[in-house]
């Protein structure tokens, strides 16, 4: 390269160097370092980001599997057992004697096994869909079927722990349900349950009007005791 070709290569370095970017330029031009660093950094160490969080790898239908058949929780020392779907059965309950506890894990099941091995008590008729245990055509009573009393939601008599309470059948349950009260306070109940989903235990609202106890339960048909 000759002296005259260095002039011409220096003085055009020269105003390379002189010429001034636009701010306008240098801003998103800086926007895109950022951006480009972050996406570099994601990538590379995917395992510290939310973009890679690990997988679940046991569906809802695999826990259900796993949890079917198996006591999930407990009332006085009597288990809870987990159906699954609400319409499973896994065969007839019978206790050494004969006696018919109902279909495995159904909510009836819960209720009569809770009052044979409690209170030692077999009911003439084992027979029925839930809301069957309450008798529609004695209102309040003696309920000769089931050898328990029977009271009407809306009666004078205060609620008590153990007692039966008979919900209704409806649109998306026809068969009706059945618990057992667990504890009862000026506002509420709360109620143990089997085959209702993983709700064990569940709360319902309680009023006092005129001295008579009201659940406010659409469903809620009334209560059987001994």
């Amino acid at each position: 390269m000759n002296s005259l070709e260095c002039d011409v290569h220096f003085s055009n370095f020269s105003k390379f160097r002189k010429t001034k970017i636009s701010p306008f330029y240098m801003k998103y031009f800086s926007t895109f370092l950022v951006l480009l660093f972050l996406l570099g950094f994601i990538f590379y160490d995917s395992n510290l980001l939310i973009l890679n969080k690990p997988v679940k790898v046991s569906s809802e239908k695999h826990v259900k599997r796993r949890t079917v058949n198996t006591a999930t929780d407990q009332y006085k020392g009597v288990n809870i057992y987990h159906n699954g779907n609400i319409k499973n059965t896994h065969g007839r309950h019978l206790t050494k004697d004969g006696y018919n506890l109902g279909l495995k894990w159904q909510c009836v099941e819960f209720v009569k096994r809770f009052y044979y091995k409690v209170y030692d008590h077999k009911m003439p008729d084992s027979y029925g869909h839930a809301k069957d245990f309450f008798d529609k055509k004695l209102h309040t009573g003696w309920n000769v079927r089931r050898a328990m009393y029977q009271y009407a939601n809306g009666q004078a008599l205060s609620l008590k722990e153990d007692m039966i309470i008979v919900f209704d059948g409806d649109d998306q349950n026809p068969y009706g349900h059945i618990a057992i009260i667990t504890a009862v306070t000026r506002h509420k109940i709360t109620i143990a349950q089997q085959n209702w989903g993983k709700h064990t235990k569940m709360d319902l609202p309680l009023e006092i009007r005129d001295r008579q106890y009201h659940v406010n339960h659409p469903d809620v048909l009334g209560w059987l005791s001994l």
